[in-house]
């Protein structure tokens, strides 16, 4: 990151440490409040574009979607360190890591779902490490509180139990002990306590006269002996020995884990950082919505252009700061405030200083997304009295080193911010100093905003174009400034007119009034014109800004209500296509009844004059409510009658969302169909099906038949074949009849049916059901090209 001069001096004078601080409480996590307090600026526009980008994206996800899933995510540097050294890790240190990986994985696994969809904050993303397989052995060995695992190895578990059985031991001996008439009456109280992780009893001092055993410890008065009675010497041994083997086990688990910790440490770091910096990404975000900010457009011209800014930290505060447009840079380097005190001149001066050090920090900005930002590689600011005590220095020689010190360093990429350009001197030579002063800086390139109260320096801009002057208005009606800048018309400083409000003496603001004399009360009247002038622009303004608004908003009104109309039109077409599909399945179903019965009496030619009702039916209703590609779709697909009809797998068409989807598993009267990567459940009712082999069928039917010329010559393909090997005869005969239905409404010619050799029973059901099926002319065993025996080629009528 390129980083320019910013003194320190410059961040105290702005406050930055306010913005700074409530962006890092704005942070969710440990790593993203590290990376916040270590905020940089930058003056290369391509590093302030991508990251002001990266808020703009992550807002637009803030307001759609859930927070990204980021805690916690540790600073665990030191620790880190202390494993690629060799060190072994606490669990409690191994629990804190793996919390971590598991959100840096919920974090890459939340990006990949969106994935093309935010590409700045995937791009960030991209920079965590897959540590997957790290994560998984972590999460075998240890849990997230900092436990080991009982599985952590094959013999923990084990150790773990010998070790609750000698606890258990210990506390029913030391149970037995003060339940134990010989020990009963010696005992102190009843509890168990430890001393050196020994269990021991509080015992009375006549306790040495009946048992031997080990004597820990003695109260102060003497009376009480925490004492081990020899009965409870053998339990606690057992319990050290156990315990002494599930730590040494625990601590083998911890200095192996620890060992593949330091070998990955360094993409460890990597991870928690890039996932702090999205945390602090997160929290400029947050701190955009919390300003009604906007990230600006950038650039490095020196031009800076300010709509409706407001004074940052006064925003954060909960005030409503007075907005202002503020320019700067191209013709004009120096914007010169005037105006009177306490009227908002440093708060105006604050404010640019503010928005120019946010956004080269990637911060949002509290002024219209139609701001323009330069950055600048040097911001010079010095406000206030710049007495220096410890120096021995007057307000002037302070003043005069600090100017001196601007002056050194000022050049073209330089922002300058000098409230009162020099004070504490005669107003003649001061005005005519800071003259010289701002005219140099100008020649240097170097722009900024200058306050002052020098008519010398107020009036430069109008014999220098390098300046322009602005003054800070002020209601001569109601006595009070208005806190929003007027520019092209120098302020007065209006000391005579508060006076004169406030109550001061008459005869005195007379007097003062003659001591300006002819030229300073010309000056002055000419001014009060042009600020009446420019407060009935402003009105005007208001007015038009009014009316532009009620037109915006009538236009707004107008579109909402096409909108309505249009999503109203849409509501009203799907419901006529939805009734139109029902009663298409009411017909067809009917039709396909009819259909049956007429089967079953053999006349072929009223069963097709049946299916040419049913396509008339059809065409009929679905003529004007449906698309053509819809009516394809319905043509050649048909409801399904029962659950078994429809298998996983399967393609089906549903006509309500004008979609093809695939069988994920089906119910009793309900169907999961998968589109694409959505899935939904559908009413078997609902759902089509092509033909009797799915979508397969209905690709084959799109390919032109292939038959030859003559009766005898015929074209073997998929569209006309039906194989029955390995079916029963009851199976393979419905299949046949659905087949040669399918094939007669196509108008193929003929079919070939392949039943195989075998014992010659399957193939002699099939042929004699063709010799009773009205849609068969004759059939003949096939050719010894065709399959011989085992193919019966059926011609159609």
């Amino acid at each position: 990151m390129n980083i320019p001069f910013i003194p320190e001096e410059t961040l105290e004078l702005l406050e930055w440490e306010k913005i700074r601080s409530r962006v890092e409480q704005l942070c969710s996590t440990e790593a993203g409040r590290v990376r916040a307090r270590e905020i940089t600026f930058s003056h290369d526009p391509e590093e302030v574009r991508r990251a002001l980008g990266e808020v703009t994206q992550m807002r637009s996800l803030l307001s759609t979607e859930n927070l990204p899933p980021l805690t916690p995510l540790p600073v665990v540097d030191e620790e880190l360190e202390r494993a690629r050294a060799g060190g072994i890790l606490p669990a409690a240190t191994l629990g804190k890591i793996l919390s971590g990986l598991l959100s840096t994985e919920r974090i890459r696994r939340f990006f990949r779902e969106r994935k093309g969809k935010y590409p700045l904050l995937s791009r960030i993303v991209r920079e965590i490490p897959d540590l997957s397989s790290l994560t998984s052995y972590l999460d075998s060995k240890v849990d997230e509180k900092g436990d080991v695992r009982e599985t952590a190895s094959p013999i923990l578990k084990q150790l773990k139990e010998r070790l609750e059985r000698a606890r258990k031991r210990v506390q029913e001996t030391a149970q037995a002990i003060m339940d134990h008439p010989t020990y009963r009456r010696h005992l102190q109280d009843r509890f168990v306590t430890l001393r050196g992780e020994r269990s021991v009893l509080p015992f009375k001092p006549s306790i040495r006269s009946v048992s031997r055993g080990i004597l820990h410890e003695t109260s102060q008065s003497g009376q009480t002996l925490y004492f081990e009675p020899e009965e409870l010497v053998q339990a606690n041994n057992e319990y050290a020995r156990a315990k002494s083997e599930f730590d040494e086990e625990v601590t083998r688990i911890l200095a192996e884990v620890s060992l593949r910790i330091g070998g990955e440490a360094d993409q460890v770091a990597d991870a928690f950082r890039w996932g702090g910096y999205l945390d602090y990404t997160v929290a400029r975000a947050l701190f955009g919505e919390e300003l009604g900010g906007s990230e600006p457009a950038v650039q490095t011209s020196g031009r800076v252009r300010l709509v409706s800014a407001r004074h940052p930290i006064l925003v954060m505060s909960g005030k409503d700061p007075v907005p202002n447009d503020v320019s700067l840079g191209g013709e004009r380097n120096f914007l010169i405030v005037t105006g009177p005190n306490a009227g908002g001149k440093t708060v105006l001066l604050k404010t640019v200083g503010l928005s120019v050090l946010m956004t080269m920090a990637g911060l949002p900005i509290p002024a219209g997304s139609d701001s323009t930002v330069s950055l600048f590689e040097k911001v010079l600011v010095a406000m206030g009295d710049m007495q220096a005590l410890d120096r021995d220095l007057s307000t002037f020689s302070a003043d005069i080193l600090a100017l001196k010190k601007f002056y050194e360093e000022a050049h073209a990429k330089t922002l300058i911010l000098l409230d009162e350009v020099i004070t504490g001197t005669d107003p003649k030579e001061g005005g005519a100093l800071g003259r010289a002063f701002l005219k140099k800086l100008a020649d240097r390139g170097a722009v900024g905003i200058v306050t002052t109260h020098f008519e010398e320096v107020k009036y430069l801009p109008f014999e220098d174009r390098r300046f322009a002057v602005g003054t800070m208005g002020f209601s001569e009606t109601e006595g009070k400034p208005t806190f929003r800048l007027e520019e092209g018309i120098p302020g007065r400083s209006m000391g005579i007119s508060v006076a004169e409000k406030l109550g001061f003496p008459q005869e005195i603001i007379a007097e003062a009034r003659k001591n300006l004399g002819e030229e300073g009360e010309n000056v002055e009247a000419l001014v009060r014109e042009l600020t009446s002038l420019r407060e009935e622009q402003a009105r005007l303004r208001e007015k038009l800004e009014e009316e532009r608004k009620r037109l915006r908003q009538e236009r707004e009104r107008l579109e909402e209500q096409r909108k309505r109309l249009l999503r109203q039109r849409e509501e009203l077409i799907q419901e006529a296509r939805e009734k139109a599909l029902s009663l298409i399945s009411r017909v067809e179903e009917r039709v396909r009844e009819v259909q049956q019965e007429l089967k079953k009496s053999r006349k072929l030619d009223v069963v097709r004059k049946a299916s040419e009702v049913m396509r008339t039916l059809k065409k009929e209703v679905g003529e004007k409510p449906l698309s053509p590609d819809l009516q394809k779709k319905m043509s050649s697909t048909r409801p399904v009658s029962s659950p078994d009809e429809v298998r996983p797998g399967m393609t089906v068409f549903v006509p309500s969302l004008e979609k093809e989807g695939t069988v994920e598993s089906v119910g009793k009267d309900e169907v999961s169909v998968a589109f694409g990567l959505v899935k939904t459940r559908v009413k078997l009712h609902d759902i089509r099906v092509y033909g009797h082999r799915g979508r397969e069928a209905e690709e084959k039917r799109r390919r032109p038949p292939l038959t030859g010329k003559g009766r005898d010559i015929v074209v073997r393909g998929s569209e006309n074949t039906i194989d029955l090997r390995g079916k029963t005869a009851e199976e393979a005969l419905e299949e046949v009849d659905r087949f040669l239905d399918g094939a007669s409404l196509r108008g193929v010619p003929a079919v070939f049916i392949i039943h195989g050799h075998g014992t010659g029973i399957l193939r002699k059901r099939v042929r004699d059901y063709l010799k009773e099926s009205p849609y068969v002319s004759s059939f003949r065993p096939g050719d010894e090209s065709e399959g011989g025996d085992g193919v019966t080629v059926a011609y159609l009528e």
